[in-house]
């Protein structure tokens, strides 16, 4: 639960260690939230064990670690709120914080290091953290209600159903043809091949937070975000985001919700 409300693997070791008094080290803590056991799985064994989280709730937290943020213990480390949800529109990188100093003036910019580092994407502009917190808020004020319509719409669409089992059973019957000797060898391969291709499997989707967003229409959104603190608003973005596509230093897209 403190993984999926921060994003980071360390920071929710830290507190774990902390609160329980455990000493837990970085590597053993990205094993644990790896892990298929606690969710019942081990390799192709869905019944391995009991499970302790669900498998949509382990989907969640593989998604969270896709965009995990490490960050420093120091109690004076900065924090950049959008740290790995920033994604390059131009060649899919999630973007790398940077504090800037400008005379009197500190604040935070996102970059494309491939644009900047490897120099193979246009994307060299950076994006101020604080224009992307107020297109956010205006976001989720205005367009917000908008997406939870249509991303209802959508899941309640249907879905491709898992035809494993059913193509199996109808490979073990041309298997049976091919053994009692009503087909060759060559006709055994051709329909089993066929029957292999026609196979459909539904792609493992962790749930979108409706009930979350529509909670934070309801309460009013720029209400609760003021009263945050630069480490809440950064769990904030990240328990209700998965990535925000930027260009040409803008938001240039609707943001993926989790």
């Amino acid at each position: 639960e403190r993984l999926l409300s921060c994003g980071s693997v360390r920071r929710a070791m830290l507190d774990m260690n902390e609160r329980h008094n455990l000493h837990f080290e970085y590597g053993q803590a990205i094993r644990m939230a790896r892990s298929t056991t606690y969710c019942g799985v081990r390799r192709e064994n869905y019944n391995y064990c009991p499970t302790y989280i669900s498998q949509d709730e382990h989907a969640r937290i593989m998604a969270a670690l896709e965009h995990n943020v490490r960050v420093r213990s120091a109690d004076n480390a900065r924090i950049h709120i959008f740290s790995g949800l920033l994604v390059c529109s131009c060649c899919g990188r999630r973007l790398a914080a940077n504090t800037v100093r400008k005379k009197s003036v500190t604040w935070t910019a996102y970059r494309c290091h491939r644009a900047f580092g490897d120099h193979v994407c246009d994307n060299r502009h950076l994006v101020d953290e604080r224009k992307v917190e107020a297109w956010l808020l205006d976001y989720l004020e205005n367009g917000l209600s908008d997406y939870i319509v249509s991303a209802s719409v959508a899941d309640a669409q249907p879905v491709v159903v898992d035809n494993t089992a059913a193509i199996r059973e109808r490979q073990e019957r041309v298997k049976e043809l091919f053994i009692n000797g009503f087909i060759d060898l060559q006709e055994y391969k051709k329909r089993a091949t066929e029957l292999e291709a026609k196979i459909q499997v539904p792609e493992k989707q962790p749930p979108r937070s409706m009930e979350k967003l529509k909670s934070l229409l309801e309460r009013g959104v720029r209400a609760i975000y003021n009263d945050l603190s630069r480490g809440e608003r950064q769990e904030f973005w990240r328990s209700i985001i998965r990535e925000i596509p930027v260009n040409n230093g803008a938001v240039s897209g609707d943001p993926i919700f989790l």
